[in-house]
């Protein structure tokens, strides 16, 4: 009986430390698993590269600008955001041989360049959930989460500031709309003025405040669609002037209308902006209310 009891204990020992030396064998087996740690508020600069082309971004004055424009504030954000919560799972390879299978190579993937360090993000996993990744100098192909290809997979245009007018509506005191859209009409003006509980068109006539809101939501946060490569804008079908509170002016033209997209120009810019019909639309619903 006693020896029964020896060769138990024995053999229960003797799993035990087989336990132990498996752990620990699978502990230095398994990498570690790096994280790119960046800290928004001291970069500086950065690179993305993709078959899209090279773009440069670097930070002045607190503002992010890609080559010389200025750039999309929000994309930014959420590009920090998705590099902090990039997580590296598991190695998947660390042959050099299958970096084109995964797409981690300079040419096959994107690659985003910090000064401190530089990744290669390659082609969508099989669960469209992960990514392939790879350091710049390494071998090791990791599977990631966090930031996605399709994210920085973008045109230069696509990174831009596409903010035409940006205007606190509540310090609007007059807007003038001058439109040409009917021709046979010729030019349609109306006045849109403020007083101290409403606003009057024309100076005499309410103004239906649910159209009234529409125009002020439109230049409150008036955003393009896209870049004209044009140099100018030649028809011009509609012009809008602002005038504020404190005395500033500004005044937005419209026309050169190609199927369903308007050119549109500033007097704060030189750049021509791409702009869908329907956004120029909430410019004319006023002047349905005066017919």
């Amino acid at each position: 009986m006693r020896k029964n009891i020896f060769i138990l204990c024995t053999v229960l020992v003797f799993l035990v430390v087989l336990y132990g030396i498996i752990k620990i064998i699978q502990q230095i087996k398994k990498p570690a698993r790096p994280r790119i740690e960046i800290n928004p508020e001291k970069v500086t600069n950065f690179t993305i590269s993709s078959e899209k082309g090279i773009y440069r971004f670097k930070k002045e004055f607190d503002e992010w600008k890609i080559e010389e424009f200025k750039c999309d504030k929000k994309l930014i954000e959420q590009f920090f955001e998705k590099i902090k919560n990039l997580r590296l799972i598991d190695i998947i390879s660390e042959n050099k041989e299958r970096w084109q299978e995964f797409e981690v190579t300079e040419t096959s993937g994107i690659k985003v360049e910090f000064p401190n360090v530089s990744f290669i993000l390659g082609k969508m996993a099989y669960d469209w959930s992960h990514y392939y990744f790879r350091f710049t100098n390494k071998n090791e192909i990791w599977l990631s989460k966090g930031l996605e290809r399709y994210f920085l997979d973008k045109s230069l245009n696509d990174w831009r500031d596409k903010t035409i007018l940006s205007i606190n509506s509540d310090e609007i005191s007059e807007i003038e709309i001058s439109s040409l859209k009917n021709k046979k009409k010729g030019l349609e003006k109306i006045l849109l003025s403020k007083t101290s509980d409403y606003w009057l068109m024309n100076k005499k006539e309410k103004i239906e405040q649910e159209k009234l809101n529409t125009l002020l939501n439109t230049l409150s946060s008036f955003y393009a669609d896209d870049f004209s490569d044009e140099k100018q804008l030649k028809n011009i079908e509609l012009v809008v002037k602002i005038k504020t509170i404190d005395g500033k002016n500004y005044e937005i033209n419209a026309g050169d209308k190609k199927e369903n997209k308007y050119l549109v120009k500033t007097n704060i810019t030189d750049t021509l902006f791409v702009v869908y019909e329907y956004k120029i639309e909430n410019f004319n619903l006023l002047q349905k209310q005066k017919q």
